[in-house]
């Protein structure tokens, strides 16, 4: 069954009229914490550092994995200098201790990369994400 987002999917689930979803993990976890939800398994494509004993989805279906990333983006043709100023304020907000560890405590991975790599990790989520649609004989207009 669909839910339009992790909170109209906890209506259903936390009182046990649907056994299983698939959530947010920083939503679930206030959730987890009070003993209200169990972590089955991460869709993550690697054990998450900060919630290791919980398998990933691919574990038991290899090659199905996918995280959630967050980015900047700008508009194409961004001059340069301001893409590198963009970027050297994000990595020293990330580089923040208190920063680092308050998205840490939302089991979010911190990664202050450049904008080459994180141009990189979109190709290869398109990738990913294309050809799972091919795979699965769905149709993209």
């Amino acid at each position: 069954m669909p839910f339009n987002g992790s909170s109209a999917a906890y209506r259903d689930i936390l009182p046990g009229r649907v056994p299983v979803g698939f959530v947010v993990l920083e939503s679930a976890l206030p959730h987890v914490k009070a003993g209200k939800l169990k972590l089955l398994a991460l869709t993550d494509r690697r054990r998450n550092k900060l919630h290791p004993q919980v398998p990933t989805v691919a574990e038991t279906v290899p090659g199905v994995g996918f995280e959630s990333v967050f980015g900047l983006i700008g508009p194409r043709g961004l001059p340069p200098e301001i893409v590198k100023a963009i970027n050297a304020d994000v990595v020293k907000v990330l580089s923040d201790p208190e920063v680092h560890k308050r998205l840490e405590e939302q089991s979010m991975e911190v990664v202050a990369s450049s904008p080459a790599e994180f141009a990189s990790v979109i190709r290869r989520e398109v990738e990913y994400w294309r050809q799972a649609v091919k795979e699965s004989g769905a149709h993209v207009n």
